[in-house]
């Protein structure tokens, strides 16, 4: 599916913000990988299968990452009074916070868009583009636990 016409659910939005919440709760200055797998286990569609297969306190005990977002050149070559990501800012559910996401998290927004074959960008597509993304970080492959590839193919079969 074109990314241009790209439905965001609803409930990808929620977990979305859920992990904005997350990143707040810590005081990271951007969304990281934990947070977003983190929202996905409140997943209402498929927290309860992730579950089953992730321990939720690895992914809260995951030591905190330092790999910001892109920062781009102002367009307009004057100096904005913020700074320009190439990535994605989200708030809060009740509005009050925005955080942007890193470089891992924005990929693996990203990524999870990308395995979205017909109608909406659902959680399911954001926690297979989490494990997939996952086999090129050993960060994020560790908070799967001992048995990855297990994890992979049954997240993989949602």
């Amino acid at each position: 599916m074109p990314v241009n016409q790209m439905v965001l659910s609803r409930e990808l939005m929620t977990v979305m913000r859920k992990a904005v919440t997350y990143a707040v709760a810590v005081e990271s200055e951007f969304v990281q990988p934990p947070h977003i797998l983190l929202a996905l286990l409140d997943d209402e569609t498929i927290g309860a299968r992730l579950g089953q297969l992730i321990d939720r306190e690895k992914a809260k005990a995951a030591a905190p990452r330092r790999r910001p977002p892109e920062q781009m050149r102002d367009p307009d070559s004057q100096r904005a009074p913020f700074p320009i990501y190439r990535s994605l800012v989200i708030r809060t559910p009740d509005g009050k916070d925005g955080k942007w996401l890193d470089q891992d998290s924005y990929e693996i927004f990203l990524e999870g868009a990308r395995r979205v074959q017909a109608g909406a960008y659902l959680p399911k597509h954001l926690a297979k583009a989490y494990v997939s993304e996952s086999n090129r970080d050993r960060g994020l492959l560790s908070i799967l636990g001992h048995q990855p590839a297990i994890v992979a193919e049954k997240v993989f079969a949602l």
